[in-house]
């Protein structure tokens, strides 16, 4: 009763709108202290909810402290007045012996007994196994591990076919790739080359990252822009492209006899069908080195969002060498 009830924190929730509203660089975003002045109000109402649960709740018998010293109008015995200066003190000499213990029962359970009850309560028990293909691509080799990927020596050696171009290649690199075609298909960007490449040059800016005049020394917007517009125009890809939905949320259900496998993850992009389902996952591959192991992996991850999607076809894209691999090829 002494304590205090914890405050609104930075980031404030908009219950009806199911929204979350934060200063930036304390900067606060519009309607966020009307929005702070509610959520407090609405705390408020609960902090009387809650107590009005906690005084109704015993049957027999409510013991509450009466403080001697003054408390902060911010305490919990503040919240709601419950005049306990005129509720009479209790007798701790008048209280009941309510301390006896039971009679003690023989305990039956034998070893035998609990490793039986043991093996119920296990076989009861629901088990979850979480699949998040898109949370590490370093460890989804193993979702790949009942697909037969490369059957023959020949397969193995297409990781070798695939020519290795002059750029340098990094996380940044990626995250730029992946941004850029994500915009250009949500028609946020234009896919012709100058306006790609300033564009490219804006992103790189945001991130601190000063853009260089030559492919083997970093990241060239020029570079960025063209590899955009071949990935775009690759056969597989041009003739999805009206259909094409980026950045999407997958989430999948199977049962198999070690329980349920759930997916959830973010497909690079899928292509519907006319009916809205996905018939088509794509996974953007930016990676300018790829070897058998690295295309196993990336191919496992496209293959439990295939599953999760039920769709026919799955497309890995390789935009750095302009190359396209249909799961299964």
């Amino acid at each position: 009763m002494t304590g205090t009830a914890r405050g609104e924190s930075g980031i404030a929730f908009d219950r009806r709108l199911a929204q979350f509203s934060t200063p930036v660089l304390g900067a606060e975003p519009s309607g966020y202290e009307h929005l702070k002045r509610w959520n407090e109000q609405e705390q408020a109402r609960e902090r009387v909810r809650l107590w009005y649960v906690a005084t109704t709740r015993a049957r027999d018998l409510l013991i509450m402290p009466r403080h001697s010293v003054s408390l902060s109008e911010k305490s919990w015995a503040r919240v709601v007045d419950l005049d306990l200066a005129a509720l009479p003190a209790f007798d701790c000499e008048q209280a009941p012996d309510t301390t006896a213990a039971p009679d003690a029962l023989e305990n039956l359970q034998s070893h035998a007994v609990f490793i039986a009850e043991a093996e119920r309560i296990a076989l009861a028990t629901p088990k979850l196994t979480w699949v998040r293909p898109s949370r590490d691509e370093g460890d989804t080799a193993e979702l790949a591990s009942d697909v037969l990927i490369f059957s023959a020596q020949d397969a193995v050696d297409e990781a070798a076919a695939i020519p290795i171009v002059d750029v340098v290649g990094s996380s940044t690199r990626g995250t730029m790739l992946h941004k850029l075609i994500e915009e250009v298909l949500t028609g946020e960007a234009a896919d012709d080359g100058v306006s790609l490449t300033a564009r490219a040059a804006e992103l790189l800016a945001e991130l601190d990252t000063g853009p260089v005049a030559e492919n083997r020394f970093g990241i060239v917007p020029a570079e960025l822009a063209a590899t955009i517009l071949r990935t775009l125009t690759l056969p597989e890809i041009a003739q999805l492209r009206p259909r094409l939905l980026p950045e999407c949320r997958v989430y999948g259900r199977e049962t198999s006899a070690n329980g349920e496998i759930l997916t959830s993850g973010t497909a690079d992009a899928v292509a519907l069908s006319t009916d809205t389902t996905i018939n088509v996952v794509i996974d953007w591959k930016s990676d300018v080195e790829l070897d058998a192991g690295k295309l196993n992996a990336s191919r496992g991850q496209l293959e439990a969002y295939r599953k999760a999607t039920g769709a026919s076809r799955a497309l890995l894209v390789l935009m750095t060498s302009g190359k396209v691999i249909e799961l299964g090829d």
